[in-house]
């Protein structure tokens, strides 16, 4: 599944032909490199008659991994969007109406909005194939950064490093701003089943194992150090030479708002933050089972909101609510482990930082010079997930997806390994694999063991000093498309939650409006819905109210980070907070819209 970031550093990973269809898997390089306008570095190597299919990776802008692909007679060649958090493959239509043209529209492209660049996919031209066979069927499908492509379902030959699959069922986009995804996910996670209850069609991976390409649905991940040039992705077969100790393996289990059975997700158990520091020590910052979906389609991860507050606090990070983010210095070093239920997989800060872009059209720096950079780790928009664990978790891993068995295997990854020891992964499993030792933990935390770290705040003391608590500003997410105003708010319910901090607890205070039923429903290139046939009737406004603030709260302590935000005023305790701290961006219609005390600006 793929989400939005910002481009900060252009790294692509162009997958090239390896190998010519072997028997038992299929076997593919990753190639990375730091200009995405030059041509990709192509790395010769034959490979033994027994492996799997070998795949080339290219790692795009965002560590976003692409693969080469051709589709139809005569072959159309692609590069596309290696995706295990999906699982649809289909194509740009030649005619799509968003492929950038103009300097400003593929200014758009590069920040995901609007446009996007069918240079980099190719786009396909229905009419050269003389394979295609175009059905009635819609397709649609919309990944977690708004992203969407709509179009016809068709089937036509696919050919993948060396191995060709005829009248492979992929969607043809007529419209779309986004690149061209190869979806290598369970069936159950079609965008049409998911859409309209669907039967789920045998996609990639599936058909490669029932043609008798691969032993099995399975393939295995390595994408390599950040600093890299080269990985693979290896459909049927498990490489040994590229991960260190056991593959520990686990169940693939249900994610929140899917079906069941639908996400590539395992239980993870815990995270411990390590700053290098002369002063600090390991801090385990919650314990307790939460579903994680190892997504290479996303280069961010997607945690729980207090799990990410608490990796701001111990990275000294500060919260831009914009770009709902956490910055910190880019020199920070550490790592963070990975608690699997009886294993861990350690990951370096440096793998999570991004330079944070400036508004020169630079790069943002601190006062002292300092680069700064973004954490790649963002807050769920819901408090029970999904969550996801993307690349760059997923460099620090070597990942076996077992689709047939539903079950996942994940060892520290090597770096820079260039040896191969490839078996092919057939109905037994992986070769050499262990169930982990909490493999049938599989039920989620109803309540997450959390261990909060005192944050570096500057504070106004006017009461009894309270220097280990302080008080977030509210958090609610969402988006609008458009700005209109009323003097009473559409219909809509949400809430948001302001977390207090301590050295001993961490609780929330919830404030929560609710509106009438209404709703809007538009196509997702429709524009914005029309509002001129409502009447002022039709919307009702908010019923709740923000609740007392405790007088000795206010009294005590107003925390300030760096002047933005936080912090209330001592006046009456009730509802006369700091407004910074109560504009917040809400989630209602598909919109954007601003929270004030009583009343809703579109």
């Amino acid at each position: 599944m793929m989400v939005h970031l910002s481009p900060l550093l252009i790294l692509a990973t162009v997958l090239q032909l390896r190998t010519a269809v072997a028997a038992g898997y299929i076997q593919l390089d990753t190639v990375r490199k730091r200009d995405a306008n030059a041509p990709p570095t192509v790395y010769d190597r034959m490979v033994k008659r027994a492996d799997p299919h070998e795949w080339t990776l290219t790692n795009q802008d965002n560590y976003y991994y692409l693969v080469n692909i051709t589709v139809g007679d005569p072959p159309q060649e692609f590069q596309a969007h290696l995706d295990t958090g999906s699982s649809d493959l289909w194509v740009i239509d030649k005619d799509n109406p968003l492929c950038a043209k103009t300097d400003e529209q593929y200014r758009l492209a590069l920040q995901f909005i609007d446009y996007t660049d069918c240079n980099q996919s190719g786009t396909f031209d229905p009419d050269a194939s003389t394979t295609l066979d175009m059905t009635d069927e819609d397709f649609f499908v919309q990944y977690a950064d708004t992203r969407a492509a709509e179009g016809k379902f068709a089937h036509d030959d696919v050919t993948v490093a060396g191995a060709t699959i005829k009248q492979m069922k992929l969607g043809v986009a007529e419209t779309t701003n986004c690149t061209m995804i190869i979806g290598i996910g369970l069936p159950s996670n079609e965008y049409s089943v998911l859409l309209y209850n669907s039967e789920p069609y045998p996609n990639l991976p599936a058909r490669m194992a029932q043609e008798g390409l691969i032993n099995t649905n399975a393939y295995s991940l390595w994408l390599n150090d950040v600093n890299e040039n080269k990985g693979s992705v290896l459909f049927g077969g498990v490489d040994h030479a590229k991960y260190d100790g056991t593959l520990q393996t686990l169940p693939i289990v249900d994610v929140a708002y899917y079906p069941p059975k639908s996400s590539l997700a395992v239980m993870m158990s815990g995270l411990t933050v390590s700053p290098q520091k002369d002063d600090s020590d390991p801090v385990q910052l919650f314990s307790g089972n939460i579903a994680v979906t190892l997504d290479s389609g996303a280069a961010m991860s997607y945690l729980p909101y207090e799990v990410v507050n608490e990796i701001g606090t111990a990275l000294d990070a500060e919260f831009d609510f914009t770009t709902e983010m956490y910055y910190t210095r880019c020199n920070y070093e550490g790592y963070f482990e990975f608690e699997f239920n009886g294993f861990t997989i350690k990951a370096p800060f440096s793998d999570f930082l991004t330079p944070a872009p400036s508004s020169d059209g630079g790069y943002a720096t601190y006062s002292d010079g300092t680069p700064m950079c973004s954490i790649g780790m963002k807050q769920s928009s819901y408090s029970d997930g999904p969550y996801s664990l993307g690349d760059s978790f997923l460099r620090n891993a070597y990942v076996v997806y077992d689709l047939d068995r539903m079950e996942i295997s994940l060892a520290q990854a090597k770096f820079g390994v260039s040896d191969s020891d490839i078996d092919p992964i057939d109905s037994n499993g992986v070769p050499s694999a262990t169930r982990a030792q909490g493999y049938d933990q599989t039920a989620t935390a109803a309540v997450l063991s959390m261990e909060t770290i005192p944050a570096n705040e500057d504070f106004t003391l006017t009461g009894q000093p309270t220097t280990l608590d302080h008080t977030e500003p509210p958090l609610v997410t969402g988006g609008f498309e458009t700005d209109f105003s009323f003097d009473t708010a559409p219909t809509a319910s949400y809430s948001w939650a302001s977390p207090t901090f301590s050295s001993f607890d961490f609780s929330f205070t919830t404030i929560s409006f609710s509106f009438p039923t209404f709703s809007l429903i538009t196509s997702a290139f429709g524009g914005p819905p029309d509002f001129s046939s409502l009447d002022i009737s039709d919307f009702g406004g908010p019923t709740g109210s923000f609740p007392s603030v405790p007088t000795s709260l206010l009294a005590s302590i107003s925390a300030l980070r760096n002047g933005g935000g936080g912090g209330g005023d001592s006046g009456d305790g009730t509802s006369t907070q700091n407004r910074d701290a109560l504009r917040a961006t809400v989630a209602l219609a598909g919109l954007f819209a601003v929270v004030t005390t009583g009343l809703i600006v579109y």
